[in-house]
């Protein structure tokens, strides 16, 4: 088992943290700019609180668990050495980390919260090293957490992040205007939202199973929607955009 030393206290390296611990791998360090939640998390994990880079223990494995913006400037800070450093964002290069003669990334491909529990069994991670010595040490870190572990380079990677965003963050951004819109009744959109993502996934390509009025060239009610939303033209745009896309998706397939 490896000794990890983690550098950020946020979503991702709460649950990496945990989890490796739940694994039997000795955590040693949290560094965080946030001290709160960093004596948090080492509280659960049994681990050591670093109130700076500096004063970070020796450990294996360092793990920096930032906001992508910031992996350059902590790379920065830390001094040149031995172990294995690692990154976990989508959409970061590899060579953010090329200083460290040991570096690889360690991708959970999961929105993740602190206070919502995840089973990372289920969850896929892509990994990727600079040596196939340190990508063998990656690769034993992530399938001692998940079953569904790939090896992705860095552009691969960073397109899949950009499919992230779109399948993740921006359907739940719609999810919001639904709920909005709909009020006391967003609990019956369930249902056809499950059914939705099922049929998606099941296709060879989810415009094969599109419904609705733009799949089916029905003005009437497209332009109905569209007066609706008079008081809300930043949500017209977006109907209108989307509603573009269906059609176009819907006659390219």
């Amino acid at each position: 088992m490896e000794t990890i030393s983690f550098i950020g206290s946020g979503h991702v390296a709460t649950h990496l943290a945990k989890a490796f611990f739940a694994c039997g791998h000795v955590v040693v360090d949290i560094c965080s700019h946030t001290p709160g939640h960093a004596q948090q998390l080492a509280a659960q994990v049994n681990a050591h609180t670093a109130h700076h880079i500096s004063s970070l223990r020796p450990a294996d494995v360092y793990i920096i668990a930032v906001d992508d913006h910031a992996i350059p400037q902590v790379a920065q800070q830390l001094l040149p050495m031995q172990s294995l450093v690692l990154h976990t964002a989508g959409s970061v290069d590899l060579s953010a980390l090329q200083k460290f003669p040991n570096h690889g990334v360690l991708y959970p491909l999961q929105t993740l919260n602190r206070e919502r529990e995840t089973d990372f069994r289920m969850v896929p991670f892509f990994i990727e090293a600079n040596i196939r010595k340190n990508y063998n040490i990656i690769n034993r870190l992530a399938k001692s957490l998940s079953g569904n572990v790939k090896e992705l380079d860095s552009e691969t990677r960073a397109r899949l992040h950009l499919a992230a965003v779109f399948a993740g963050n921006f359907v739940n951004s719609l999810l919001g205007m639904a709920c909005d819109i709909a009020g006391a009744q967003f609990e019956y959109l369930k249902p056809l939202v499950e059914e939705t993502v099922k049929k998606a996934f099941a296709a060879n390509h989810p415009a094969e199973v599109q419904t609705g009025p733009a799949r089916r060239g029905d003005e009437v009610s497209i332009n109905k929607h569209i007066k609706s939303l008079s008081l809300q033209p930043g949500w017209q745009t977006i109907y209108r955009l989307l509603t573009e896309n269906i059609i176009k998706q819907s006659h390219a397939k």
